[in-house]
């Protein structure tokens, strides 16, 4: 898969199948987009180009409200975006001048201009220009002067639920994180890099890999110590994750994202991360004292290794 930033080093993509949008969570329902989009390009013998933007266009949109968080960063997208087959990924800068163009405009010269598609494919609730008042009605008005043609692919339904990115925040916000997975189609992520602390957990006996995040509005679930499951490298280990400001040992303390993982004592600083949330184990707590931090720690590693045997027994 090339990723493209930018439209102005983009390669000839012309007379490729496309599809267009935010894509936050690339869940379940964005995958059916995007199956879309490689079956058409397999029938029309071209390629699939998918075009992104960032930052998300409500968040230019609505600027003085910041308040929204991503299910993904931009890394976490293109990552699963390769892994679902994808030939092209464009990440178009959404600016307020972009998002001023009419529904004609945006197609004539953004779609058109850019792309030249043999084919469109759109989801159930696709909408563009100012206001976002363009929809398939619009695309195929011009149609036949552009030569394309458009396919909608229907409103995905878990459950008689239409998936949505929105009713995954809710449910990550409630600490559902089966639900989240069931929507999603994969376990939540959270990508970074490892970096140095305090060492205060290694004290402790419980050492941590230390997690960076570089999107601030990255989605972070809500404070508590979690059951994860860790990548890096070529290596998949389990462990338990804590989200907080550490409130028993630093009373004024900034927000740390820690993972005790399982059977590994090495040192891991500078790599890059990739930790599938699981399951929510219990709040984050201020303690009396260091020991009683320390035993609740360990009551927690017991559940969350019972969590994962039970785990391996249903999977055989």
């Amino acid at each position: 898969m090339e990723v493209h930033f930018g439209l102005d080093d983009i390669p000839q993509l012309q007379h490729s199948v496309i599809t267009v949008g935010s894509f936050d969570g690339v869940h379940s329902g964005h995958r059916k987009i995007i199956e879309g989009l490689l079956y058409h390009a397999t029938r029309y013998e071209t390629q699939s180009v998918l075009v992104t933007f960032h930052p998300h266009p409500r968040l230019v949109l609505n600027r003085f409200d910041q308040s929204l968080r991503m299910l993904n960063t931009l890394d976490e997208k293109i990552v699963l975006f390769k892994s679902l087959g994808v030939d092209h990924v464009v990440v178009v800068p959404f600016t307020p001048e972009f998002a001023s163009q009419s529904p004609k405009d945006y197609i004539e010269d953004f779609l058109i201009k850019y792309f030249k598609p043999k084919a469109v494919v759109i989801g159930y609730d696709h909408q563009f220009g100012k206001g976002r008042v363009g929809t398939k009605d619009i695309l195929l008005e011009l149609q036949s002067i552009y030569h394309y043609e458009v396919y909608q692919i229907d409103a995905f339904e878990i459950d008689g639920t239409t998936v949505s990115s929105t009713k995954i925040r809710n449910a990550l916000s409630i600490g559902d994180f089966d639900l989240a997975k069931k929507l999603l189609g994969y376990p939540f992520p959270i990508s970074g890099r490892i970096v140095p602390g305090d060492r205060l957990g290694r004290q402790m006996g419980f050492p941590t890999a230390n997690i960076m995040i570089n999107d601030a509005s990255k989605m972070i679930p809500k404070h508590g110590v979690y059951a994860v499951r860790m990548k890096w490298k070529e290596y998949v280990k389990e462990g338990m994750m804590y989200i907080g400001l550490r409130p028993t040992t630093h009373p004024k303390g900034e927000l740390q994202i820690e993972v005790n993982i399982f059977d590994f004592d090495g040192e891991l600083y500078g790599e890059q991360t990739w930790v599938e949330v699981l399951r929510f184990i219990r709040d984050d707590m201020k303690f009396s004292d260091p020991s009683s931090l320390m035993a609740q720690i360990k009551k927690d590693q017991v559940a969350i290794k019972n969590y994962f045997a039970n785990e391996s027994l249903q999977n055989t």
